[in-house]
């Protein structure tokens, strides 16, 4: 089973969460710190060891988390850690995405016509398993319908 980070802002915590259950059904393993960090827990430590425990890093990409700094530490830590990132844009284009991360190949959640070819694309380009390629694949299609309904 695949461990999948989630990177966002908290300003985009009902998305997050959508696709945190989202995936869950779809059979990954995916962390939010809003509701895996236990209280108590110190947070900074906990999230780098989910960084380091997964597989992959959706970097959840609005105009909230393209601003804040630590969306972008996240991402530093997964591209240091080498890390399979996948930025899922919400609101935002890829010109507008972070330095950072305007090297990776992105899904436009509001392309729902292209979404299917283009995780398929990013699961071939990072070797992914053929078969979470596919889950994913279907996963976020639902949680693209369920972004654009809220439209």
């Amino acid at each position: 089973m695949p461990y999948v980070f989630i990177t966002y802002s908290s300003k985009d915590a009902e998305l997050a969460r959508q696709l945190y259950t989202v995936l869950q059904h779809a059979g990954a393993e995916p962390f939010i710190a809003e509701l895996d960090i236990e209280p108590g827990a110190h947070w900074k430590n906990t999230i780098l060891k989910n960084i380091r425990r997964s597989q992959w890093v959706l970097f959840l990409a609005t105009p909230n988390s393209c601003a804040s700094q630590g969306v972008a530490h996240e991402i530093g830590a997964s591209l240091v850690l080498e890390k399979k990132l996948i930025p899922l844009m919400w609101g935002v284009t890829a010109d507008q995405l972070p330095e950072w991360v305007n090297h990776t190949q992105a899904i436009d959640l509001g392309d729902y016509g292209r979404i299917g070819g283009m995780v398929e694309g990013i699961g071939n380009a990072v070797k992914a398993d053929k078969f979470w390629t596919g889950v994913f694949t279907a996963a976020l299609i639902c949680f693209a319908l369920w972004v654009l309904s809220k439209k």
